[in-house]
């Protein structure tokens, strides 16, 4: 987050000292590939935002390779990068810069394209260890971010085109993109430095993918390379419905499978597998059906007569009035007003 916020604060005062004296450091390096360096921070930060790691993967470097080559290049040979000033204000664009705006139009898709599958990918993966849902595990202030971004880029493309075809200074692309730049930075650090690792690194792994095949005679799907049994399975599901029910741990609103696997000290992969093969519901659904059963025991009850549907919602363990609503009715086939006019 701060490499982000770095990269922003170099763009926006290099773009304000510019020019404002013939030695100016900022009139000797281009700030173009400062912007196109965003989004690949943008990509490994969202990594480091899924699964917590105290050091820099040396993996990411290849991400910033181009951004650093063409600020070096910028540096020793400006003409290689083209002024963005000439860019923006010269509505005859020649042929290097169509081939410069094409090239970092197919970057940043590059990487929306990217960042969109990984944080995609993430969610897959929410319903095998929450029980609950919030905009600090789903990361959907990421994709506005991005989504923010690309309305930048576009935005800016679009006042460029209008320029070419007209051949003259109709809109100021500059004013567009810095516009734009101020809503992006406001959102990403609004945001961002209260986002904390979702995942331990011991604590992560993706979803294994099921192999899809059946047996003769069996109805569940086989994980790949699994070396789970039925019967282990079973014995698994079983730990796990009576630690639910004697500790009523569903009552915990913020709920993890790790939290079981570390009291039942089994694997969290083979709860998973056991859970999603044997037991036909991940762990989101099986947490959440205990959630709504508790809730419809608790508003029989003479103790939570005087409470509101979603007071008594809370309590069963649901941290949202929209997904208990979404829950319930999945789980019931009413909503929670009707049942409750239904006993009433």
């Amino acid at each position: 987050m701060i490499a982000i916020m770095a990269d922003i604060a170099f763009i926006v005062v290099g773009s304000i000292f510019r020019n404002e004296t013939s030695g100016s450091l900022f009139n000797h390096i281009s700030l173009a590939p400062f912007s196109l360096l965003l989004l690949p921070l943008i990509y490994i930060y969202t990594k480091k935002s899924i699964v917590k790691s105290s050091s820099f993967d040396r993996s990411d470097l290849k991400h910033l390779i181009i951004p650093a080559v063409l600020i070096i290049a910028g540096i020793v040979y400006r003409p290689f990068y083209l002024n963005e000033v000439e860019v923006y204000n010269n509505p005859k664009q020649d042929i290097p810069t169509m081939v410069n705006n094409i090239f970092s139009f197919s970057y940043a898709v590059y990487y929306v394209v990217l960042i969109y599958r990984q944080i995609g990918a993430h969610k897959k993966n929410l319903p095998d260890n929450f029980s609950y849902s919030s905009s600090k595990i789903t990361l959907n202030w990421i994709n506005l971010v991005v989504f923010l971004f690309t309305i930048n880029w576009l935005s800016t493309g679009f006042a460029i085109v209008i320029n070419i075809y007209y051949e003259s200074q109709i809109i100021d692309p500059g004013k567009v993109y810095f516009i734009n730049l101020a809503i992006f930075s406001f959102a990403i650090s609004y945001f961002g430095f209260h986002q904390q690792s979702i995942f331990q690194k011991e604590m992560y792994a993706e979803k294994p993918e099921p192999t899809g095949k059946l047996e003769k005679g069996e109805s569940i799907t086989r994980y790949e390379k699994s070396n789970l049994t039925e019967d282990q399975a079973n014995v698994y599901i079983e730990k796990v419905k009576d630690l639910l029910e004697s500790k009523k741990l569903y009552l915990d609103s913020e709920l993890t499978i790790h939290a079981i696997s570390n009291r039942l000290q089994i694997p969290k992969h083979h709860l998973t597998e056991s859970l999603n093969s044997y037991l036909g519901k991940n762990f989101y659904t099986l947490i959440n059906e205990y959630r709504v059963d508790a809730f419809m025991k608790m508003v029989h009850e003479k103790d939570f007569s005087h409470w509101t549907l979603l007071a008594v919602a809370f309590e069963s363990g649901f941290n949202s009035k929209s997904s208990f609503n979404l829950i319930f009715k999945n789980y019931t086939g009413q909503t929670p007003s009707q049942y409750f006019k239904s006993i009433a």
